[in-house]
């Protein structure tokens, strides 16, 4: 009758010392010599050499596939970029804020002078005295140095300043005026036997209309003057020169919707003759309801 027996006990020599190795029994109960090349067997229960896994497992599919440790850990390698400092987007980890994240404020600094900078260099937004957003505009000419308004009756013109309007301008040459109508008239209701030199306006203005009538037989000459005292007609320099038909009226053909512009002054005189250095004077009612409208 056969019987399960236990292993018998190996026994150690009392003269016996194991140096660097431990005895183990083989198979047939002879002792053996734990080395480098007849290792002590080891086994690893509940699969845990499977899980660990190989050196030469390929990284796991998804965050959530079941693989290896290894496998799991070579696709946590694979998300980080090659090597430190900045990459591009594709190279960067990806970075999403939470969805109860509230607004994140943009930083600012206040200069009391700007700073000048130069290509590739990254800067601050700038913010004025009051904390506002500082805002340069620009044509593609250079930056427009600043916003004139229409609340002065005109403002300085420049090439680089942008208006912000709610009512017409226009440019007389080297200013920006409100656009105006005609305020004053200057009046002659007959005239005198002379030149009939008269100052409508001592100073800048805008002549806008002129009435007349010619009662002679001639042609009567109106002389206007960018002057701000009554011309010396035959020395003065004229700036326009208005033929009146005889028997005829001045008016349609005198009239400036957006007005004549004089830098200086307005006046004007009548003579008998077109040149500049005439003085023939007129006769006396010559010229009747002469009116210049002006502002």
């Amino acid at each position: 009758m056969e019987s399960d027996m236990p292993n018998p006990k190996i026994v150690y020599p009392a003269t016996y010392t194991p140096a660097n190795a431990v005895a183990f029994a083989n198979t047939d109960n002879s002792a053996a010599t734990v080395s480098a090349s007849t290792p002590l067997p080891v086994a690893l229960g509940d699969g845990a050499l499977a899980a660990m896994g190989s050196t030469t497992d390929t990284a796991a599919a998804s965050d959530s596939a079941t693989a290896s440790l290894i496998a799991l850990f070579k696709r946590l390698l694979g998300k980080f970029p090659a090597g430190l400092g900045q990459k591009t987007a594709a190279a960067s980890l990806p970075v999403v804020l939470a969805s109860d994240q509230g607004a994140i404020t943009t930083a600012g600094v206040y200069n009391t002078a700007q700073p000048t900078l130069t290509g590739g260099q990254v800067g601050s937004l700038q913010l004025d005295s009051s904390g506002a957003l500082a805002v340069r505009l620009q044509w593609s000419g250079g930056y427009i140095a600043g916003v004139s308004g229409n609340i002065t009756d005109s403002a300085t013109n420049s090439v680089n300043t942008i208006m912000t309007l709610t009512r017409g301008f226009l440019f007389n040459g080297s200013t920006w005026d409100r656009q105006k109508k005609p305020v004053a008239v200057s009046r002659i209701a007959s005239s005198a036997a002379s030149t009939n030199a008269t100052v409508a306006k001592g100073g800048a203005g805008d002549l806008f209309a002129i009435q007349a009538y010619n009662t002679t037989a001639s042609v009567i000459y109106l002389k206007l003057y960018n002057k701000a005292a009554a011309p010396t007609v035959g020395t003065d320099t004229p700036i326009k020169t208005i033929a009146i038909a005889p028997s005829a009226s001045l008016a349609a053909s005198a009239t400036w919707a957006n007005g004549l512009y004089f830098s200086t002054g307005i006046a004007y005189a009548l003579t008998a003759a077109a040149a500049d250095s005439d003085t023939t004077a007129i006769a006396a009612g010559a010229i009747v309801g002469l009116n210049l409208d002006y502002q």
